[in-house]
């Protein structure tokens, strides 16, 4: 798809939203886009740092309203360099079918938003904490691939900039194309 803030310029469907049924895609298929949204994630903080809304190398604590630490490391901070390095201590989790239940009982869109799942899955006081999310390694001193980690990111953002992942993405990061400039 191209658009320009005229609307669509261009727009083609290929593939098939379901395969087994022979079902070709349209404008109406939903596509889970994964680790894209980390790119977002990673504009929006960078964005908000420029403004200088947050620095990188501070505690997380600073930007939410919760204590967010490693249940085993409880005195070492947690930076937002280290959530958008995938050093924090927070594993992926799981699998990409299973991600411990966490993404899967939502349909397409319906997640809640980082803010409100956060604290549900990382924190020992939240109705769906999982220990397994955390690994028994000081925070700053291991890198493994970490979605959460990506969303207690989003959630930084929503707390500083009082709108929630999406509503921000759509304000500030979707800019409409110029496109009376190319060739």
């Amino acid at each position: 798809c191209i658009f320009t803030e005229n609307g669509t310029v261009w727009e083609k469907h290929l593939g098939y939203a379901d395969l087994s049924n022979d079902i070709q895609t349209n404008e109406e298929t939903m596509y889970h886009i994964g680790s894209i949204s980390k790119l977002f994630i990673v504009t929006a903080i960078m964005q908000l740092e420029e403004q200088g809304e947050l620095d990188l190398d501070e505690d997380v604590n600073l930007y939410l309203p919760y204590n967010f630490r490693n249940p085993s490391y409880p005195d070492i901070p947690i930076t937002t360099r280290m959530l958008l390095t995938h050093t924090a201590s927070l594993v992926k989790p799981g699998t990409f079918n299973s991600q411990n239940g966490m993404w899967n009982q939502f349909p397409p869109d319906t997640g809640p938003d980082p803010t409100d799942w956060v604290p549900q899955y990382l924190l020992p006081s939240g109705t769906d904490y999982d220990s397994d999310l955390w690994i028994p390694i000081e925070p700053g001193s291991y890198e493994i691939y970490s979605n959460v980690g990506s969303c207690v990111a989003a959630a930084i953002v929503e707390e500083l900039s009082q709108q929630n992942f999406r509503d921000y993405c759509r304000d500030h990061i979707f800019i409409p194309l110029d496109m009376s400039n190319t060739s």
